[in-house]
């Protein structure tokens, strides 16, 4: 994978003015977000969490998600045991310069790299990211983040062709749907049917079943819930100091989930997204598919 020219195209720039910032910062603050000093994580672990300053063009952090587990009612599924999870990252350009071996150190185990972007844009450190953090024995996994304002099977072949530039065996590939407002002035049958159209088609290429990111409220705000989507494993956010986030309908329970946007790990400045893997380090799900042949840019 590579990462090539990242000029952003205005109809994929998120549009927040700054009054909604405002709100939304302290609305976090008010709302469980750990402040510094507080964590969910274990004693042990490496971050130090603190409310950040929401920025609406920060799409590799995940601006939109996360945030919101107010909205969504209980019940949650159970206790969840820390001492049983696997710690883990995401990251993107929006990082800078990563030490993945002080990454590793640290007790990251995995890390998902955003990839690609819409039709046009490709994370300009995504091929350093994958590359440094395999050398450093960290599992890596690619994600792509929706949008729709760009054509859906564009989107499959600009993620599918720069996936394609590093070997296979990783975690799977990951579609991150985060930001209602895109999907407003579609129906919920529309909805539903670009996101499994995204689904489908880079399981076609690529020989692997994908992940699916949200919200804790995104899946009963903007798709009423779909059935059809509890086949695919549940990348979560919810950014609270519960013992573990609210898990949308249809899914039962969580694969992945994205705690903090701003953990503190040693090798890589300022905040950091910080996930946890719902089980033992051995059971992370990783594939060895082979994708096809490079798709040729359009």
């Amino acid at each position: 994978m590579t990462g090539l020219d990242t000029a952003k195209p205005t109809d994929e720039t998120h549009k927040t003015d700054a009054n909604a910032n405002a709100a939304l910062a302290a609305k976090l603050s008010q709302e469980g977000n750990p402040g510094p000093g507080k964590t969910s994580q274990p004693a042990d672990a490496p971050i130090v969490p603190a409310v950040p300053p929401v920025d609406p063009t920060d799409r590799g952090h995940h601006a939109h998600a996360g945030n919101d587990h107010a909205q969504v009612p209980s019940p949650r599924f159970g206790p969840h045991d820390t001492t049983a999870s696997t710690t883990g990252i995401d990251v993107s350009e929006f990082d800078k310069s990563i030490d993945w071996q002080q990454v590793q150190s640290a007790g990251v185990k995995f890390a998902f790299v955003r990839a690609t972007d819409g039709t046009t844009i490709q994370d300009s450190s995504f091929s350093q990211n994958w590359q440094d953090a395999e050398k450093a024995g960290v599992l890596v996994g690619p994600y792509h983040y929706f949008s729709t304002a760009s054509p859906v099977d564009t989107q499959i072949t600009n993620f599918v062709s720069t996936i394609n530039k590093v070997d296979a065996g990783n975690l799977p590939p990951v579609l991150d749907v985060e930001d209602p407002t895109q999907f407003a002035k579609y129906t919920v049958p529309q909805r539903v049917a670009m996101i499994q159209q995204w689904l489908d088609g880079v399981q076609q290429k690529t020989g692997v079943k994908p992940m699916l990111y949200m919200s804790s409220s995104f899946s009963s705000e903007v798709l009423n819930n779909a059935p059809q989507f509890d086949s695919y494993k549940l990348w979560v956010a919810d950014y609270t100091t519960d013992p573990q986030p609210i898990v949308p309908q249809p899914w039962k329970t969580w694969d992945f989930w994205q705690h903090t946007d701003s953990g503190k790990v040693p090798g890589i400045a300022g905040g950091v997204d910080m996930d946890y893997f719902n089980g033992p380090e051995a059971s992370l799900p990783t594939t060895n598919a082979v994708p096809p042949a490079v798709v040729p840019k359009i």
